[in-house]
């Protein structure tokens, strides 16, 4: 998957992932997905290769399913 931005907001993390804001949110708050707040603490920033991480240990979890 190529992703042309290294830092991503919320709503560009969730249509990578196709849900919702309020999943992404979750996910940020649970620690499944790792992000961080920007300087003012009030936007969540989610780093290009979180995504690629939770991505690949949802298929790895998915395939050891089988």
């Amino acid at each position: 998957m190529l992703i042309e931005k290294k830092i991503l907001s919320v709503s560009e993390a969730s249509a990578i992932l196709s849900c919702s804001d309020n999943i992404v949110y979750s996910l940020l708050r649970s620690q499944a997905l790792r992000g961080y707040k920007d300087f003012g603490g009030r936007r969540w920033r989610v780093p290009a290769e979180s995504i690629t991480s939770y991505i690949d240990a949802r298929i790895t979890a998915c395939a050891s399913l089988k």
